[in-house]
């Protein structure tokens, strides 16, 4: 017997009065959450960001490595959606797909647990920004001096009819030649320093 001196009963008439006072936090939690939700998908700039925390089921450090726990912000169709996944390294397959369930819908701990990321999550969207801008310029400079080379070394239609077999290879190349320099003109327009020089 548990050191508990209250009847069956009247154990029974506790729960069932704190189980309004439970159903309203619950809502009150689930509100909050699709709050931020909707505050994230009309935030100027947002990004598909993905950020861990400690799983709310892991107590000892073994666990807190095997258990994983993410919240993330993500397109789904023409809007945006916060959703959540967890995985057990110990129980799962390691190379499974993982499953992001919306936010909204997951177990009241599940909610806390990603309420308290929100903070350290939206510093984590504007990183992602951070690093997207980076990766933007890069590529594009990749590409502008991609198509500098390019422009430098312009193809011929006799030296690429050559690759060809076939009495009709050169008109066919000539009108390849006159479509990829269609499409260079108008990248010259956009791209600095790619002006076409004039081949031989």
């Amino acid at each position: 017997m548990s050191g508990d001196s209250r009847s069956p009963a009247s154990i029974l008439d506790s729960i069932s009065k704190k189980s309004a006072k439970l159903r309203e936090h619950a809502t009150a939690l689930t509100e909050r959450i699709k709050f931020f939700e909707e505050y994230l998908s009309k935030l100027p700039g947002r990004v598909d960001t993905e950020y861990f925390g400690t799983h709310p089921d892991a107590v000892t450090l073994e666990e807190k490595k095997a258990m994983q726990f993410s919240i993330k912000l993500h397109r789904s169709g023409k809007s945006w959606a916060l959703s959540y996944s967890t995985f057990s390294l110990a129980t799962g397959d390691p190379d499974s797909t993982t499953e992001y369930k919306p936010l909204i819908d997951a177990p009241l701990k599940i909610k806390i647990a990603a309420m308290r990321l929100f903070p350290d999550f939206l510093a984590a969207i504007g990183d992602h920004q951070d690093q997207l801008v980076h990766e933007i310029a890069g590529a594009t400079a990749d590409f502008d001096q991609f198509i500098v080379m390019l422009n430098a070394a312009p193809i011929s239609a006799e030296r690429a009819a050559r690759t060809r077999i076939g009495a009709s290879a050169t008109d066919d190349v000539n009108e390849n030649i006159r479509l990829i320099n269609e499409h260079f003109i108008r990248l010259t327009d956009i791209v600095p320093g790619s002006q076409r020089k004039e081949g031989k």
